[in-house]
């Protein structure tokens, strides 16, 4: 007798360093979650949310509490010649997405980051730019699909800045 599974049955969750946590659920093709935590500098902290091909952008000002999810990109998966990779990373590089992402960073070193500018700026690029509180945890979905976990977005702002206000 096969065992069947409901789609949204929680299978196993892999726990990484720097607040990395991914989802393998059955019924999924691939796992969800998200990247470990990047320190962009003054009070910044950078993820990526992944679903199977594409991701999300998640910057965390830790001093305001609030994250800006940019996004998505959706991803070419399979076998690449050198060539074919070396076009698809050009390609990459002038989407909005890695522009934001290029941008956010910069600013977040110089200490000149606004999340709410840098929103305004791509709101109209990109499929999703939005400002959430990292205050409380937060579902994260690319494809529709009844997402089934939450993520605690200020997982980074503990980790490399705990005495901030989105540490708490």
């Amino acid at each position: 007798m096969a065992t069947i599974f409901s789609p949204y049955e929680k299978s196993s969750v892999k726990r990484g360093e720097m607040c990395e946590i991914f989802y393998e659920d059955r019924g999924h093709i691939g796992p969800e979650g998200l990247t470990k935590a990047r320190d962009f500098g003054n009070g910044f902290v950078a993820q990526d949310y992944v679903e199977f091909g594409s991701k999300l952008f998640v910057l965390s000002d830790c001093a305001r509490a609030e994250a800006l999810v940019i996004g998505p990109i959706h991803l070419s998966v399979g076998a690449f010649s050198p060539e074919e990779a070396a076009q698809l990373e050009v390609e990459f590089r002038e989407t909005p997405f890695y522009k934001a992402t290029k941008e956010a960073e910069t600013h977040a070193a110089n200490g000149t980051l606004d999340l709410s500018v840098l929103r305004d700026r791509y709101q109209s690029q990109v499929e999703t730019a939005t400002l959430i509180s990292v205050a409380k945890k937060v579902v994260l979905d690319i494809r529709g699909d009844k997402p089934m976990h939450r993520y605690d977005l200020g997982c980074g702002c503990k980790f490399f800045y705990p005495e901030s206000a989105g540490a708490s």
